[in-house]
């Protein structure tokens, strides 16, 4: 990738990307009982080595992760229905309309059956567990968030400050769920370098589920969305690399990635709803590069993004799974030598309500 250019090199590259349509986008699933807020920060001011390393890896389903965690009612088997003779069952309803009904069981003299559960009443309430994938077909929605960041500065003057901070909870159009800026300064000595790698990675894969009464309460959701959000599988990655002797670099990385419930605390559908027309999946990366003072930087310096999504058609929860849309966009940015400027912008949005 390195590029020795004898002249300055003014790059200016701006991406800014929405992604939505009326009925076909990402939809975050809803955040845990329990919220974690992890919150730090660094600051060095060395002459010689430094190093600064972290890694995040962040899953998050509407149901069980790596799992299919299905919900089930003990059925009613009528005896007569499966050609055995009447009273042959091992349950019969006692009590009546006034006092409400209650299961009794006599083992061969009921008027009913019970499945899949004969020993159980019917109504019982199970859970079984499938393999996944795929995912529960009922339109379960699952999000994960990956960021690292490694940097090495050698024989040099490095000056490194960088916040962190990662919060589980929903977050509003103008919050983020995580959120990484740094700044750092290096000037080598003695053929000093710095190498520095930042990695954003947003992942949103879902089936098609059902909106009505799931939504949150905003009078133009029903006509724009229609009554059910189609399967989706998108993809978004940015970041940067840099190899440099002196340069002066400022970073950022956010992500928002997760919904609250629509249907509130302790509802009864499975898997739970997530409100889809509130803030969309948000990805922003950006990164600005200069010398030091008067001076160029000098040294090798890339940023990219690669996004690949693809959608299901309106035509939804029956025939919501044929994939209508696959869409893929990559884009990088290099400089290297004497580099004067290098700025570039990433901001990625996929929701029903889109924020400009």
């Amino acid at each position: 990738m390195s590029k020795q250019i004898l002249l300055a090199i003014p790059i200016l590259m701006i991406v800014l990307l929405a992604f939505t349509g009326p009925v076909s986008a990402s939809v975050p699933p809803e955040n845990t009982v329990e919220i974690q807020n992890l919150v730090t920060a660094t600051g060095i001011d060395a002459t010689g080595t430094v190093t600064h390393d972290n890694n995040l890896a962040w899953r998050l389903s509407s149901e069980e992760l790596d799992s299919n965690l299905n919900y089930g009612l003990n059925n009613i088997v009528d005896p007569v229905d499966e050609g055995k003779a009447p009273g042959t069952g091992n349950w019969t309803p006692v009590g009546d309309d006034e006092t409400g009904y209650t299961w009794e069981y006599t083992p061969g003299t009921g008027i009913f059956d019970s499945s899949p559960y004969p020993n159980q009443p019917p109504g019982y309430e199970y859970w079984t567990t499938t393999a996944e994938p795929p995912l529960n077909s009922a339109g379960e929605v699952q999000m994960a968030s990956y960021y690292n960041e490694n940097t090495l500065a050698v024989n040099g003057a490095t000056i490194y400050n960088k916040d962190m901070g990662i919060i589980t909870s929903p977050q509003t159009a103008d919050s983020f769920n995580v959120k990484a800026t740094k700044t750092v300064t290096f000037s080598a000595q003695d053929a000093g370098r710095m190498t520095s790698g930042e990695e954003l990675l947003q992942d949103n894969v879902g089936n098609a589920t059902s909106l009505v009464a799931y939504i949150s309460d905003c009078p133009f959701a029903h006509a724009a969305i229609g009554n059910c959000a189609p399967p989706f599988c998108n993809i978004v990655k940015s970041g940067s690399d840099l190899d440099v002797a002196t340069a002066s670099v400022v970073t950022s990385a956010m992500v928002r990635s997760v919904a609250e419930n629509a249907a509130g605390e302790g509802s009864e559908f499975w898997p739970p709803k997530p409100v889809v027309d509130g803030p969309p999946v948000e990805l922003d990366y950006s990164i600005s590069l200069h010398g030091i003072g008067a001076d160029p930087a000098v040294g090798d310096v890339s940023a990219y993004v690669n996004i690949h999504k693809q959608e299901a058609g309106p035509g939804c929860p029956g025939g919501g799974g044929r994939k209508e849309l696959d869409l893929q966009y990559n884009e990088l940015s290099t400089a290297g030598g004497l580099i004067q400027s290098f700025q570039k912008t990433v901001a990625y949005q996929s929701g029903y309500k889109i924020t400009l």
